[in-house]
């Protein structure tokens, strides 16, 4: 009966009841109280490793207070953005903390990502953007040698000025 049937195919205007209505509240339940264990999990961790660097002579707030950029953070965690997720050609895109996400490719010569993200994707490949940022500078550093060295701007500007571009003149009648 309706049990039977997926939750997924039960949520539309026809199908949906009360029924329908608790096991929605059920899995959501299910689904927060999952994502709090998680997070709970990682914060214990992250307690536990800040416990071992205080106890082993590294102050951990003396050191965010010296060396953390509260402004820099809020740039690089996009957290003055309006919208949090927006709606683009059907899907969610993520707006706050990009330096936390990682690219999604459409295709295999994908590589354009949102500017803070941690890593590059390039020719199916993930690197990181540091390592992708020389990649590019070495390209054009090597690609305007050639040009140079084959004095192809030159070579270029000669041959466009040998283009004769004819105007058309209106005569006076």
């Amino acid at each position: 009966t309706e049990s039977n049937v997926p939750l997924r195919t039960r949520l539309n205007a026809t199908n949906y009841n009360l029924e329908t209505g608790k096991e929605l509240d059920l899995f959501l339940d299910d689904y927060k109280n999952h994502y709090q264990k998680i997070y709970n999990q990682q914060t214990s961790l992250l307690e536990k490793k800040m416990h071992f660097f205080e106890d082993n002579g590294w102050p951990i707030n003396e050191n965010k207070n010296k060396y953390y950029n509260e402004s820099l953070a809020d740039l690089l965690k996009n957290i003055n953005t309006k919208d949090r997720l927006l709606v683009y050609k059907g899907s969610l895109i993520q707006q706050i903390d990009p330096i936390f996400q990682d690219p999604h490719p459409s295709h295999l010569l994908d590589y354009s990502t949102g500017f803070f993200f941690p890593v590059k994707s390039m020719l199916g490949f993930t690197i990181s953007t540091h390592c992708f940022d020389l990649i590019v500078i070495w390209l054009m550093s090597i690609i305007l040698y050639v040009t140079l060295y084959f004095e192809i701007f030159k070579k270029l500007l000669e041959t466009s000025s040998k283009i004769n571009f004819k105007r058309t003149t209106k005569s006076k009648h």
